[in-house]
């Protein structure tokens, strides 16, 4: 998102009561080190390093649907 730091995106939304409950997934070319970078109450949910495959994105969707239900 050029321009607009995502990390910073994140923990608006994670720290707002109202958006707190629905699931957030980075995509990023930082890797899995990524989560260091922010504070536990303000981490996504899941992370996905690009490139990805399809199989990656379906699959990570689903785990967070299935954590919802």
């Amino acid at each position: 998102m050029p321009g607009i730091h995502g990390f910073d995106d994140c923990r608006t939304l994670k720290r707002s009561p109202k958006i707190m409950v629905i699931p957030i997934i980075i995509f990023s070319v930082l890797g899995t080190g990524i989560d260091m970078m922010l504070d536990e109450k303000d981490k996504a949910d899941a992370y996905i390093s690009k490139p990805f495959t399809r199989k990656i994105l379906l699959d990570k969707v689903q785990a967070q649907l299935d954590k919802l239900s």
